[in-house]
């Protein structure tokens, strides 16, 4: 399916349940999730695109900035009246999925950056099991305790420090920050 709005953009819808949205790198087919999110489907929305001018959407012969391809996001989720998912980001799409969190954090009910960092032809990617056994974790965690909105803040507020340990003990179980090492 193509989103109606231009530039149209390729899009997937499987599943049922709460809504995660897939957001590739930038010259990377959506298909890239196909064999992980296969393994989630009976319990998860699936909702991935290809971006615009990239695979099976439309062509864009402009430039592009992280805003647009974060509005862009923000539209495919438009396009399935789906007013916030869970957003899972593999490289460059960790760049959108973090620039749509800043611009629209109600659309965000949590966050997952997949082969994150600088970029790069020689940036390390995660693997395949990696990144299944995060995203696993999320909606492992989303079963256990759908959330049926933004999630609550955690008080006190983590510091990195504490992140990096363990969410503060006040901070419900759903809404406990995953980092692992790949």
């Amino acid at each position: 399916m193509r989103t109606r709005s231009r530039p149209q953009l390729f899009v997937t819808d499987r599943g049922d349940g709460e809504p995660v949205l897939l957001i590739t790198g930038w010259t990377i087919s959506s298909a890239v999730f196909d064999p992980v999110a296969a393994l989630y489907l009976p319990h998860v929305r699936i909702v991935a695109y290809d971006h615009r001018g990239a695979r099976r959407s439309a062509p864009w012969p402009a430039p592009v900035s992280m805003a647009m391809l974060a509005a862009d996001a923000a539209r495919v989720l438009d396009a399935f009246e789906i007013t916030s998912a869970h957003i899972a980001g593999l490289s460059m799409g960790a760049g959108v999925a973090l620039e749509l969190a800043i611009r629209m954090p109600h659309r965000v009910k949590s966050l997952i950056l997949l082969g994150a960092g600088p970029g790069g032809p020689t940036a390390p990617r995660p693997s395949l099991r990696s990144t299944a056994g995060v995203l696993g974790t999320v909606v492992t965690d989303t079963i256990r305790h759908p959330t049926s909105g933004r999630p609550p803040r955690c008080s006190p507020t983590p510091t990195a420090a504490s992140i990096r340990t363990r969410p503060p003990p006040t901070c419900p179980p759903s809404h406990a920050t995953v980092l692992r090492r790949g």
